[in-house]
Order: C-alpha cells, then structure tokens, then sequence
C-alpha cells in the first residue's frame, strides 16, 4: 500500500514513464497535501502548482485565487505533457494507458458541448478549464452538496409535505382535466386520467392521488412551447419539481437543448412536450395563467 512518504516518488516514476522534465501537478480537495509534499520533495521538476479546494470560482479566496489549477503554457501543450499534470494517477500503479485518457475530456473534443475543446476554448479568458469543466458538467449533472440551512429548509417541509400532497393532486387533476378538453392541447399525459395507460396501477398504488407532475402537447410545437412559457404569469419558468407553486418548463428547448432530436426523443421529450408541476394555489388562478399562456402560445 502506498504512503504519503511514497507519493512524490510515485510521480517522479510516472515522469520519468513519459519521459518528462517538467510536469505540473494536481491536489484536489483531500489530494491537496499530496501535491504540496510532492512539489516540496521535487522542487526543480514540479513547474507549476494547482490546488483545487472546491467547485467555486477562482475569486473564491486568496489561496484559490493564486493556486488554482494552472494549466500548462501553450508552448508545452502537448498531450504528453498534459497527461503528465495526472501523474498522481499513478500512486497505485497504474500504467500509462490510464493516463492516456485522464485529461482527454479537457484536451479532446466534447459532444455534449458541441465539440469544444475545454483547454484551447478558455485559453483567452484564463487558466479555468478546469473548473469551467467541474460547473458545466459536473455540478450541472449532480448538483452542489447541500448547505446546513438547504438541509434544514427540507427537513421543515417534509413535516407538512402530508398536508400539502392531497391539494397538489387535487390541482394536478383539475389541470390534467382542463387540458383535455383544451383546443391548443394535443395530448396529456398523467396517470389520474382514465386514458392513460397506468390509470389502473395509479388507482390501485396511488389512491390518494397521482402526483403533481405532469405533461402535455401543445399544438404548433417548439415555437408553441417557447410563447407559452414566455406568456406565464403565475406559473413560475423553473426545471425543479414538487415546488409548492406551480413550475412550468419546455424542456426540448431548455433541459434537453443540448441532444439531438434522436437522443431527445429516446427521453420522450417532443418538440411540443411541456412540463408541469402544479402547486397549491387557488386551482381557478393556476388554470387562469394556463388559458391566457395557451392562447398566446397560438398567435
């Protein structure tokens, strides 16, 4: 088992695997006196220093502000120098084929961002390819951690969330009702219907009502869609669910914007699919927004 003593050898090692004069290295959170031993240890190969103590900004505080992951100039852009900034990769002995791919999110194409490149992208704005990377994936895909305040806030509604529940699928249904028989409406999808495919399950497992969440068609599609959530008044433009106002989103145009209409319809979402999650307002205001929302969704 490798040791914090063992470390700045390990990425020498791995240096000198790659053939490396100079290398950068990398300490995230935990892994951060790790790099401070090895930058100590290896003064006159480790060229830059990069301490990442969080997925915030650079400005965040003094040390972050000048320690930050710094990555390497462009005159030693190269892969192999890049990979080496992962070195540390290798405390358990991994071989150079995982290096290989350590740093290909930051130095290859994305798909899922059009194909940019993250490190040759940012470079005019500044050493922030990582932590653009850490904000527009994965704090984006799972969310920040939760604040002492955040956890307290749930924790004061789950103590009335059996209160709220019944008057969110009473309006649930009453706007799945509504939308039916609307003109602008093409289908609605929610399982309180008695044309829906899981109306039976719903009755069987659900008797106390089917949710709040549901979706519908509206007639003219994506361009549809967009003017109804610009024309919402009361309904709040959210891609949260189970809020205690009524959310609305169009999510082919937003959530779902950056796949393909192929990748997109594999998810179910539709060009005219829009997203409700009903509240508990008065049901008379919440079906008032949704009709002037409709009809100026049509013009």
């Amino acid at each position: 088992r490798r040791t914090f003593l063992d470390w700045p050898q390990d990425v020498a090692e791995a240096a000198d695997l790659l053939e490396l004069d100079e290398f950068a290295v990398l300490g995230v959170s935990a892994g951060a006196p790790y790099a401070l031993a090895c930058a100590a240890a290896l003064p006159d190969r480790v060229s830059k220093l990069g301490i990442a103590v969080g997925v915030g900004p650079p400005e965040a505080d003094g040390m972050a502000n000048s320690m930050i992951f710094r990555t390497v100039p462009k005159s030693a852009m190269s892969r192999r120098f890049q990979f080496g900034m992962m070195a540390l990769g290798l405390k358990n002995g991994k071989d150079d084929k995982i290096l290989e791919k350590s740093l290909a999110e930051f130095t290859e194409p994305d798909p899922s961002y059009h194909g940019v490149v993250f490190v040759e992208a940012l470079e005019p704005v500044g050493n922030i390819s990582y932590i653009l990377k850490c904000r527009t994936h994965f704090l984006r895909d799972m969310g920040g951690c939760m604040s002492p305040f955040a956890a307290f806030l749930f924790l004061q509604g789950l103590e009335t969330l059996h209160l709220r529940m019944p008057r969110h699928c009473e309006n649930a249904l009453a706007v799945a009702r509504h939308l039916a028989r609307d003109p602008a409406v093409e289908w609605v999808n929610y399982p309180g219907l008695p044309d829906h495919p899981s109306h039976a399950n719903a009755s069987r497992y659900l008797p106390g009502g089917s949710g709040a969440i549901l979706g519908f068609g509206i007639k003219g599609g994506m361009e549809a869609g967009k003017k109804f959530i610009n024309a919402a008044e009361l309904m709040s433009h959210l891609a949260n669910v189970g809020d205690a106002k009524t959310l609305c989103i169009h999510p082919a145009s937003t959530t779902h914007q950056q796949l393909t209409a192929e990748e997109q319809a594999a998810t179910g979402v539709t060009p005219e699919y829009v997203r409700l999650s009903v509240g508990i307002e008065d049901i008379e205001d919440i079906l008032a927004d949704i009709d002037q929302a409709l009809m100026a969704s049509q013009k």
